[in-house]
């Protein structure tokens, strides 16, 4: 998957615009407009209005897309500082705390040797 390309999208957006544009005069002059597609069957061009709606639906979906970008990073914030928190005052503290009041013949030093390693390893 991959990201919104926004040149893509801007080149689809003024596409629309010419395309609302040509619709609409064709409207004016009332012409029904209509061309062959690859198979040479007839296609009737959309109207300016249901370009226009469809074209509105690709921006907002756009907007949508970056709003969530901006929660996505808002979350991946949070989370780091958590996180941060977390190992520093947490694990780290208690840790040390812990390796400095177990005796080395302890059976829970084997666990706690793993856990130190495992709490640095991040």
């Amino acid at each position: 998957m991959n990201g919104i390309n926004k040149a893509r999208h801007v080149n689809l957006v003024n596409a629309l615009h010419q395309l609302e544009s040509i619709a609409a005069l064709l409207e004016s002059n009332s012409v029904v407009s209509c061309v062959k597609d690859e198979s040479q069957s007839l296609m009737f061009m959309p109207t300016s209005l249901e370009l226009r709606e469809k074209r509105l639906e690709l921006e907002h979906s756009l907007e949508v897309y970056f709003n969530m970008l901006d929660d996505l990073a808002n979350h991946i914030s949070v989370y780091e500082d958590l996180f941060s928190n977390l190992k520093v005052s947490c694990v780290s503290a208690h840790l040390k705390a812990l390796k400095k009041n177990i005796q080395p013949q302890d059976a829970i030093v084997s666990k706690l040797k793993t856990s130190i390693s495992l709490a640095y390893c991040t």
